[in-house]
């Protein structure tokens, strides 16, 4: 989308308004439907049309509005089905994200803290650079001196920093919600290290320097080494008991476990299933407490899986009462993990349960504990 804009809005345009807007609804479209918060790039694009004088004629044409209303055409299933179940989506996304805490300033200064950790210092100095940058070189310098690049990079990304950086304030947080932001910005920031930056008489930013650059890899490269080479062999489990042999090692804290385990118990799960059927002469449903475990649990059993929780997701959303009502009587097995462990009779009504535990090894570390809980005839969701 952003590559489309600009090919229609820079000083010398290469496609026409009626090509770049017409692409741009059907990419827009196609972004709608994957992830709402591609909305946040439009505001983007009608602040830098009405901000620079030789294209806001643009807006007087009939092709930015066809491009509006293909996309609008494009996400027609989205919203039918946001119209179906009473708008679940987009009240999410565009309320009770945003809402339910009152105001914490340390909960955003959690918020920069991770933003700093997770880009690494280094990555966070160049975003904000580019972006102090871009306002500069697109606005405030000399007419003659501006540059519509940086004014098109600054558009693009400001609806995000005026959405997400005050947000947690008030609500929780996403600390990736401001990628798209800064992946724009990551553009300006290149510019910035192999052009300079200077201010008025200030040297900002020296090509000949590579401070910040070294910053980046000096935090980057050990940090991605972190993340990922626990991947590939479970060393870090070995390594915090030889810092700390006293202390308890969990599994979960190792996310790289996260990766592994549930082909194994999926096995696991149908052949106790299969064990139940065999005894009870009935077949039990699978059923998760939440709803990423839920995905989990029916792509490893490649069996329809209910979610069984009184919390609003897809799931729940378009499991009807009636649908519900189909499987009163039946048994479940309800499957948790010690990261989401699972009591299933705090979520639904059942006579009994009794659970089997299954450990799953990665070589020789324990990496997750699953535990499998047979419930017999469910009753309905407690609300």
């Amino acid at each position: 989308a952003v590559i489309v804009f600009w090919q229609g809005v820079k000083p010398d345009r290469t496609w026409s308004v009626k090509k770049t807007w017409l692409l741009l609804g059907l990419i827009m479209g196609v972004g709608f439907n994957t992830k709402f918060p591609m909305v946040l790039i439009a505001p983007g694009f009608g602040l830098y049309l009405l901000t620079t004088g030789n294209r806001r004629r643009d807006l007087l044409s009939v092709w930015p509005w066809l491009g509006v209303l293909l996309a609008t055409v494009m996400l027609a299933p989205v919203i039918y089905w946001n119209v179906k179940y009473d708008w679940p989506s987009f009240k999410f996304q565009f309320h009770d994200r945003h809402t339910g805490a009152e105001f914490d300033i340390k909960r955003w200064l959690q918020f920069l803290t991770m933003q700093i950790v997770l880009l690494s210092p280094g990555v966070f100095i160049s975003i904000w650079l580019a972006f102090f940058a871009s306002l500069q070189k697109g606005y405030l310098a000399a007419k003659n001196q501006i540059d519509y690049r940086f004014r098109f990079l600054f558009c693009l990304s400001l609806p995000s920093f005026l959405v997400f950086y005050p947000q947690p304030m008030w609500a929780d947080f996403k600390p990736h919600w401001m990628g798209p932001a800064y992946f724009i910005l990551s553009f300006a920031a290149g510019a910035l290290f192999s052009q300079g930056w200077v201010w008025g008489k200030t040297q900002i930013i020296n090509v000949r320097s590579r401070k910040i650059l070294w910053l980046c890899a000096g935090f980057m490269i050990p940090m991605n080494f972190l993340i990922y080479a626990p991947a590939i062999y479970p060393w870090v489990p070995k390594v915090a008991r030889a810092i700390q042999p006293q202390a308890e090692w969990q599994p979960k804290n190792d996310v790289s476990n996260e990766l592994f385990g549930w082909p194994e118990v999926g096995q696991e799960a149908l052949q106790w299933q299969k064990e139940i059927e065999q005894q009870t002469g009935h077949k039990p449903f699978f059923a998760g407490h939440r709803y990423e475990m839920t995905a989990q649990i029916w792509k490893a059993v490649e069996q329809h899986t209910y979610m069984l929780s009184f919390t609003r997701s897809h799931y729940t959303v378009t499991t009807s009462e009636a649908e519900y009502k189909t499987l009163y009587g039946q048994d479940a097995i309800m499957i948790g993990d010690n990261k989401y462990p699972v009591n299933p009779q705090e979520f639904a009504r059942f006579d009994s349960c009794e659970q089997r535990q299954f450990k799953f090894y990665r070589y020789d570390e324990l990496a997750r504990i699953f535990t499998l809980h047979w419930c017999k005839n469910f009753q309905g969701i407690l609300k």
